[in-house]
């Protein structure tokens, strides 16, 4: 029995090496071993994640978006002096005098006072009321834009071009003066209802905006 079992020894051992010998044989053999141990691996996961409170989430790749663009303000500031404006300080002057530039300048400082903008010289309109005379108020409403469409030319998101400027840009009267608001939650219960949005297919994510120049003021971001 002895002599019989060492010979099947020796015939087992002798085909493995030979088995081996052959690399095609051997690369057959790691790959099921490979796989075998893989399909094992999964089952105990799997009979895991069956039998305990471990919960397993769901990873996005996120190749695919929408995502709202910020907000922009553009704000009043100054620009400079220009015919109309004095023309129109001529036609509000008292008593018809020719205004001289002096005053001229203080009525337009006056023009774009605002609560973080205090520019006062009383000693130019020691005569006048506070503001030299003359209605701001009414003054800002002839001079001064009510839309954005007195001051912008053009409007391009995403590198297109908006047909109306007023579907995007909306006129508030803020602590820092007159702004015109875009994709901003004053005017918009939530983000999902703001004009200006741009997902994973634009090429271009950007908004350009063309101004018109001359003008007694600016809008700046």
């Amino acid at each position: 029995m002895g002599t019989m079992a060492g010979k099947y020894c020796k015939a087992a051992i002798g085909f493995l090496l030979n088995s081996f010998s052959n690399r095609r044989f051997f690369w057959i053999c790691v790959i099921l071993l490979s796989a075998w141990n893989m399909t094992t691996i999964f089952l105990l996961m799997k009979n895991r994640s069956d039998t305990d409170s471990t919960s397993i989430g769901v990873t996005t790749s996120y190749l695919s978006w929408i995502n709202t663009f910020p907000a922009v303000s553009l704000c009043l500031s100054k620009n400079r002096i220009t015919k109309e404006f004095s023309e129109a300080v001529k036609r509000r002057a008292a008593n018809n005098q020719s205004p001289s530039y002096t005053y001229i300048r203080t009525l337009y400082d006056y023009l774009f006072i605002n609560p973080n903008n205090l520019y006062l010289k009383e000693e130019y309109c020691k005569d006048l009321n506070s503001t030299c005379g003359v209605d701001i108020l009414d003054m800002r409403k002839e001079l001064f834009a009510s839309s954005c469409t007195e001051f912008m030319e053009q409007i391009y998101f995403s590198e297109k071009l908006l047909p109306n400027c007023e579907e995007i840009f909306k006129f508030h009267e803020l602590e820092m003066g007159y702004c015109f608001l875009a994709n901003n939650l004053i005017d918009y219960q939530n983000i999902e209802t703001m004009p200006l949005v741009y997902s994973s297919l634009d090429e271009y994510r950007n908004l350009r905006l063309v101004l018109r120049s001359g003008l007694i003021y600016r809008y700046d971001p």
